[in-house]
């Protein structure tokens, strides 16, 4: 195949990616492919999937730590006041709070009730289906460790926070904990100081787990009104025909937060409207739309931060993608009479001919295309030995940078 062949081949797989659906028809899906070709990647596919489930108290940290760095990035530095130190414990063992204390409990149970009926107003809820969503549970538990009258609240170990800085930060931090997807895009969107790799990847693992959990209480409440419905479109979320709840962030939106965000906040929010691309062992999507799928990851999911919550999760696709890509499927086999088939032979030269490919695709697939190639395209001893454990492998590597030498 000449560079002009090449070149244009590759653009067409890279660009077939941006035209794949954004929502896919399970049903047909689960019809297509017979349920008992569950092997064992599968049942561990299954397992690690189930993290997705975040206990309440690791929301509330999440929450905490996310908007924690934010309001850092947007608020300068003071010193702390000795005025608003807190008094020391008297000679009986009591912590008498500073007025700094009072006020920050005090302007928690005045506020924290109005700011939590707000969002239940917009997602036109009523109280007893808006307290289980997982983030407003989470919420909740802070805001009860925080005024609790009892020996394991904060109330009763107030000596730790200080300051009427960092009391003012704890009160922010709490009330960001009730906000909607929708509030914490338009906050990024007002402050418009670009954020780094680190903290873009914090930003996203608490949108991200917001979308999720909505999309879990909607999924599970089945009957949603029209107003419930208009107040999910304003985050993203639409029912699909399969009746499941999908996100898709808006161009408008992807328009005014390029420049504030990382890029692979984007990158990530894009493979996961897409997601999943196998299922027991087959591919969901063409093989051409795999391929693309594949590279699309591979342009960045190593070099990513490995704050990325979901970063596990993506690799953990990408090695499913690869290994039915390279090894073929039940329903889609590498071999025709004993020869690999013309559109394996073509795909798997272009990815290894293209300048761009990771070093995970040179090691792994160059060795086997270069056996092919020699043996007519009959026999790879590379291709024989290939497991899901060599793909795994050549991701840590590449990650920590000791690949790169292997390559050619």
């Amino acid at each position: 195949m000449d560079d002009k062949k090449l070149e244009d081949r590759l653009a067409l797989l890279k660009s077939s990616y941006d035209r794949l659906p954004s929502t896919i028809d399970s049903d047909d899906i689960l019809k297509k492919i017979d349920r008992d070709k569950s092997n064992e990647l599968t049942q561990v596919k299954q397992k690690k999937m189930n993290w997705q489930r975040v206990a309440v108290w690791l929301v509330s940290a999440a929450a905490v730590l996310v908007f924690g760095i934010i309001g850092a990035s947007f608020q300068e530095e003071k010193p702390p006041s000795n005025a608003n130190q807190l008094a020391n414990i008297d000679g009986e063992g009591n912590v008498p709070l500073a007025d700094a204390s009072i006020e920050f409990i005090e302007r928690l149970k005045n506020n924290y009730e109005q700011e939590r009926e707000k969002r239940r107003e917009m997602l036109h809820l009523t109280e007893e289906e808006f307290s289980k969503i997982s983030f407003v549970q989470g919420a909740d538990t802070l805001y009860k460790y925080y005024t609790g009258e009892s020996n394991s609240s904060m109330y009763e170990n107030i000596l730790s926070i200080s300051t009427e800085d960092s009391l003012n930060m704890r009160y922010n931090e709490l009330i960001h904990s009730l906000y909607l997807p929708s509030e914490m895009i338009q906050e990024v969107i007002d402050n418009g100081q670009e954020l780094s790799e680190e903290d873009t990847a914090e930003f996203f693992n608490t949108y991200s787990s917001r979308i999720k959990e909505l999309s879990e209480y909607f999924d599970e409440k089945g009957d949603i009104s029209e107003e419930q419905l208009a107040a999910l479109n304003k985050e993203n979320l639409y029912p699909a025909s399969d009746m499941t709840i999908q996100y898709k962030l808006t161009e408008e939106q992807v328009d005014e937060l390029k420049n504030i965000l990382a890029s692979t906040f984007f990158k990530y929010i894009h493979t996961l409207e897409k997601a999943p691309f196998t299922y027991a062992g087959e591919l969901i999507y063409s093989l051409n739309d795999s391929v693309a799928i594949l590279m699309y990851l591979d342009e960045f999911l190593v070099s990513s931060s490995d704050l990325y919550m979901h970063k596990d999760l993506l690799k953990m696709y990408y090695t499913e993608l690869f290994y039915a890509v390279i090894k073929g499927t039940t329903d889609s086999t590498v071999f025709d009479k004993g020869v690999v088939k013309k559109e394996y032979q073509d795909i798997w030269s272009d990815v290894v001919n293209e300048s761009s490919s990771s070093n995970i695709i040179q090691f792994l697939l160059k060795p086997i295309v270069n056996e092919f190639e020699s043996s007519g395209w009959t026999q790879s001893e590379t291709w024989d030995a290939l497991d899901h454990g060599d793909i795994e492998d050549a991701l840590h590597l590449e990650g920590n940078g000791d690949l790169e030498q292997f390559v050619e």
